[in-house]
């Protein structure tokens, strides 16, 4: 769950789901960029190790903090390998993993912030959409569920979708965008409702050097 401190505001929440928005769009435009055998990634890389010249091959370091070895790879190995995946393999392990980790942080927040309002439709589609995230992208409805109105954008759900795919299908990339926009609005009107100052989305991102 996301760390912060201090309780979860509702301006808090409206700024996170404006930058989930933006992530979503910079990740696709990533998976273009992953998918060009010009492997343009390569001087993202060597931008950010502090070559601006021509790009050359940079070793890449997982590892779990200061001392520990972890493991290094060729980066352009790994762009190439990727250029060369299968279409479906690179919008699965990026895109529906972004729209999935979307849903579950959305409704982490909602529920740290006491949020939860089985009244609101949409706060209850987000709870369901959090718990097809959970159950490995596919609507989950037992016990009754859905029990009150979960509705987003004018489309409702019903218990006849349990076990249907509900990210990138029932959910599109369109629609994902949508609720994320409306859970920006809404809770961006909660916050002026309780006098919150609004959290802009970063304007300055750090320079790389």
């Amino acid at each position: 769950m996301e760390q912060q401190f201090g309780p979860v505001t509702a301006s808090h929440i409206a700024r996170r789901a404006e930058e989930l928005r933006i992530i979503y769009v910079g990740m696709s435009m990533a998976v273009v960029a992953l998918s060009l055998p010009s492997i343009p990634l390569l001087r993202a890389v060597n931008e950010a190790c502090g070559n601006r010249g021509v790009p050359v091959d940079q070793p890449f370091s997982i590892t779990e903090g200061v001392g520990d070895d972890g493991e290094t790879f060729s980066s352009r190995e790994i762009l190439i390998q990727c250029a060369n995946l299968s279409g479906d393999s690179r919008v699965e392990d990026l895109l529906h993993v972004a729209m999935m980790q979307g849903g579950i942080r959305v409704a982490a927040l909602v529920e740290s912030g006491n949020f939860r309002d089985r009244e609101n439709p949409l706060l209850e589609f987000t709870r369901h959409f959090r718990n097809a995230c959970a159950h490995n992208g596919n609507w989950h409805f037992r016990g009754g569920e859905p029990r009150a109105r979960a509705e987003l954008r004018g489309k409702m759900l019903d218990p006849s979708l349990h076990g249907q795919r509900a990210v990138w299908a029932w959910v599109t990339p369109l629609l994902y965008m949508q609720w994320l926009a409306d859970i920006r609005d809404h809770f961006a009107e909660v916050g002026r409702a309780r006098g919150e100052e609004p959290q802009p989305v970063a304007q300055n991102p750090p320079r790389l050097v």
